[in-house]
């Protein structure tokens, strides 16, 4: 899956009266392909030139852009297009609906990125994604998206799309390497994993691994937590606690599967020290505000990180769902030990390159 195309950024504008497709490359070539009515011949061809001659980047392309250029693309108007985008929108539909539902037809030879899987602010806009990787400039949208634009208002828009273009190739730039590595794994995998989440990469090169086909099971109305025999409590509160961890019966949301925080466990008081900490199923965070440490000169101020300590903790206990069974263990922890080995390999490079 290596690419082998160059890369551009592509945008879309719709309004009621106002359809505008932008592409922009990243040395910084424009081309904006815009109607009032519907995309006329030359249009549709030009824009296909594009989608055969380079990889484009979008930031929720997969959800919105790319299924609206689809339609775009079929001859349909720019209030045929608003109704669709509205509907995407507010529905918030996942790309096989909107492929589905508005019968799209993928186009063979375009190649596209997704950038908001893969960027690690899992719920980020790509405005406030702007604001973290310092973009010159940042703009909500100038009208409200069901208004009819005067003229002068779709100047407004065009240049609103080129600032969008430009933070899409500014979180491109900043996270070029993560790109790189789904490159390269998508080789070695054989399957296009670019577009991808860290945790929907492991969803699908586990599925690969263990070959499993099978339905996801029920969502359990309760669970349980066993403490792993390993861990031990010297004072009587975390004595306390493990055992009331233990003893607790664990409600679960039917909808997303997710365990539901007891009351009691959200107001618990766990203080080690001098430092407070907030219990919650996830793990557990130390309450500190904000503060500046200074050291003597006897003393060492020490930054600790434990490698792909989840991973670490579910290998060590030998865990796996059990309706997948034995081999999600083995598929994950080769998966795990080519990651870490990969890791140190980078770290090698980069050391000699300095």
């Amino acid at each position: 899956m290596k690419n082998k195309r160059e890369f551009i950024a592509m945008d879309i504008e719709c309004y009621k009266n106002y359809f505008l497709i932008g592409f922009k490359k990243l040395d910084g070539k424009v081309l904006q392909i815009a109607t009032k009515t519907k995309l006329d011949k030359t249009q549709r061809m030009n824009i296909r030139k594009v989608l055969t001659a380079y990889t484009l980047l979008t930031f929720n392309g997969a959800r919105y852009d790319n299924p609206m250029l689809l339609k775009a693309l079929e001859g349909a108007t720019t209030m045929e297009l608003f109704k669709m985008s509205e509907r995407i929108v507010k529905d918030n539909m996942p790309t096989f609906m909107a492929m589905r539902d508005f019968d799209l037809e993928p186009i063979r030879d375009m190649d596209t990125i997704d950038l908001m899987p893969p960027q690690p602010a899992v719920f980020a806009s790509l405005k406030s994604l702007g604001v973290r990787l310092n973009s010159p400039k940042l703009q909500e949208l100038p009208y409200a998206y069901d208004k009819v634009l005067s003229d002068k208002e779709i100047e407004v828009i065009a240049k609103y799309n080129i600032n969008d273009l430009d933070v899409t190739i500014d979180l491109y730039k900043a996270i070029e390497g993560r790109i790189t590595m789904r490159e390269a794994m998508s080789e070695q995998y054989g399957m296009d994993l670019r577009s991808k989440s860290d945790a929907q990469i492991a969803e699908a090169l586990i599925l690969k691994g263990t070959g499993y086909r099978g339905s996801k099971p029920p969502v359990p109305k309760t669970v349980r937590y066993a403490k792993p025999s390993y861990i031990e409590f010297k004072t009587p509160k975390m004595k306390e606690l493990a055992k009331r961890l233990e003893d607790e019966i664990y409600k679960v949301n039917q909808k997303n599967g997710q365990i539901i925080a007891p009351t009691w466990l959200k107001d618990y008081d766990v203080t080690l020290g001098q430092t407070s900490y907030q219990l919650g199923i996830g793990g557990i965070h130390a309450k500190v505000k904000k503060l500046t440490i200074t050291k003597d000169e006897d003393e060492v101020i020490v930054d600790a990180d434990i490698t792909s300590m989840y991973p670490s903790i579910l290998i060590q206990n030998g865990l796996y769902p059990k309706h997948i069974g034995r081999k999600f263990f083995d598929t994950y922890k080769k998966i795990y030990d080519d990651r870490l080995k990969a890791k140190a390999e980078m770290k090698r490079l980069q050391n000699e390159d300095v």
